[in-house]
């Protein structure tokens, strides 16, 4: 009549995957990075139809900043031991560079 017992802790956290279920958290982050790839490639479509083959391939250079930047950070991390981007602006540009 009033439903099951509340399951216990480890049991509420597991249980839902062991179903299948994907939770709100799982979902959420999913649907929004397939809404980005959607819209980018939206965009490169758009980009193309204005300026041809130019505007795909000058919208596809966009994203080799991200590989760029994964590279400088990888870099800085493994080479010259920074934590952070802005520890490594702050010891190389002073404490007013770094905000």
């Amino acid at each position: 009549f009033l439903g099951s017992a509340a399951p216990r802790r480890d049991e509420a956290l597991v249980e839902p995957l062991a179903r299948g279920e994907v939770g709100f958290w799982t979902l959420m982050p999913s649907a929004f990075i397939t809404w980005i790839f959607a819209k980018s490639i939206q965009n490169a479509a758009v980009l193309g139809g204005y300026f041809g083959v130019l505007g795909g391939v000058g919208y596809a250079g966009w994203y080799t900043s991200f590989a760029s930047a994964a590279a400088v950070g990888y870099v800085l991390r493994t080479r010259h031991g920074f934590t952070s981007l802005p520890r490594a602006v702050e010891r190389c540009y002073g404490p007013w560079a770094s905000g």
